[in-house]
């Protein structure tokens, strides 16, 4: 996840809001496949619509999750230097994504079982000022906090503590809910309790 649009002024991570709202905006309104047509809105997970594109590999969510990112190639994006999210059908189906791309891929896996997730992107600041960003799908399943990566996974007691291998590495960490079946510019939604902090 590149965002290097987002340049680190002086002070501006002691204002954590005003990136969170810059992120989620970006998130939702840059998205490879929207481009191309009149009508943004039609572009919808049709991996959700009642199991007929995509039916989980397993009735273990967590077996169903990994069995589907093992199959998809991680890409960066080749367009322009600014990140192009793309929904998960779409990743699906080149079998090919970044960081955030697979994150929305495991949320709708997830969301098959019946099971919420959330995104959590996080930030280091590189030495000439830009953002350098990453995103997992996280979600509790039967009181086990899950970290899905773009290849692996990581599980523990809390969402606190399973971020802790990323820490110190990356330094801020915000929470995002995901909801695949809303308008394609307002799945990514905001919370209150923004931010996380690994223990």
């Amino acid at each position: 996840m590149k965002l290097t649009k987002f340049r680190i002024g002086e002070g501006e991570l002691e204002n954590p809001s005003a990136l969170y709202s810059a992120v989620s905006k970006a998130l939702n309104e840059v998205y490879y496949g929207t481009i191309f047509i009149s009508n943004q809105n039609i572009i919808l997970e049709d991996m959700m619509i009642n199991g007929k594109v995509f039916t989980p590999p397993s009735k273990n969510p967590v077996a169903s999750v990994v069995s589907v990112l093992s199959s998809v190639n991680y890409d960066p994006d080749h367009i322009v230097s600014a990140d192009y999210p793309q929904s998960a059908d779409i990743t699906y189906h080149r079998l090919a994504g970044d960081c955030e791309d697979f994150a929305r891929l495991a949320s709708v896996v997830l969301a098959c079982h019946g099971i919420p997730s959330e995104m959590i992107v996080m930030f280091r600041k590189t030495e000439n000022g830009e953002l350098a960003g990453h995103a997992v799908c996280y979600s509790n399943i039967d009181g086990i906090s899950y970290i899905f990566d773009v290849h692996s996974y990581t599980k523990a007691s809390s969402l606190q503590e399973a971020l802790l291998v990323y820490y110190p590495k990356y330094i801020i960490f915000f929470r995002y809910k995901f909801e695949p079946s809303a308008n394609v510019k307002e799945r990514i939604k905001t919370v209150s309790d923004f931010m996380v902090t690994p223990i």
